[in-house]
């Protein structure tokens, strides 16, 4: 953990110290129109670099806290251990309205099984009960596809998926992005983060974080259910041999 941190900070002060030398032989070049141009442009790029080195510093420490809340949990606890991943998720990517949301094949539905949401943003957990792929066709071909849906604003979702469009319209989000929780080459559901309050133009790095994010997430849901499954079985076999 310690040289970790160190070579962040050291990367860090390496990336400030070459805008700095950029930004100087900027001054130092003014003559030079040519050069100027050139600077200017390795000095955006530069800045760029800079914003998605501290983005992603952010996002591992993010990632680990979520990693962290499940440790010790059990099926029993797995509700507040999801929620408080998901207000997490939220706090970082600055969204009002974050959930997951479970297939169940046999049926061919989608159901939300938590939900988080920023205090004034109205809750979508019952709405999102029972959803039927046949409603909802562009979704659920994606995310059985294992494709993410990055949803920039209303006008992305095609007009064939009407209930989708209507959703979003009731629950004011006006961006999405909607991830696969994929686990052991199985998928399990859906992680959706939704804001409400302005369009968002989602970026790859928000996108690559978000899909560590959801593997996390498919594996401890994996994982806890595999071993209440356990415990029932077990419980049953004693049940019949009592």
């Amino acid at each position: 953990m310690f040289s970790e941190s160190l070579v962040l900070i050291l990367t860090q002060t390496l990336a400030v110290a070459s805008l700095a030398l950029i930004a100087i032989q900027l001054v130092a070049s003014r003559k030079s129109r040519r050069r100027a141009d050139e600077l200017l442009a390795q000095l955006e790029v530069g800045r760029r670099e800079y914003r998605l080195m501290q983005y992603r510093a952010t996002s591992n420490k993010t990632i680990m806290e979520i990693s962290s809340i499940f440790i010790g949990s059990t099926q029993s606890s797995l509700d507040d251990a999801v929620h408080s991943a998901l207000q997490l998720i939220g706090d970082f990517y600055k969204v009002e309205r974050t959930s997951i949301l479970l297939l169940d094949k046999e049926a061919g539905t989608f159901s939300c099984i938590n939900e988080w949401c920023k205090v004034g943003v109205s809750e979508q957990f019952q709405e999102l009960q029972d959803i039927r792929f046949e409603d909802y066709p562009w979704l659920s071909d994606k995310t059985k596809s294992r494709c993410p849906l990055l949803i920039h604003s209303i006008n992305d979702v095609p007009r064939s998926s009407k209930a989708l469009r209507l959703q979003m319209q009731g629950a004011a989000t006006k961006s999405m992005m909607v991830i696969p929780l994929i686990n052991r080459d199985h998928v399990l559901g859906c992680l959706r983060i939704e804001a409400t309050v302005a369009e968002r133009e989602w970026s790859s790095a928000e996108h690559e974080g978000l899909n560590l994010v959801a593997e996390i997430l498919a594996s401890e849901l994996s994982h806890l259910q595999a071993e209440q499954d356990i415990r029932d079985s077990q419980r049953n076999f004693q049940n019949m041999i009592a």
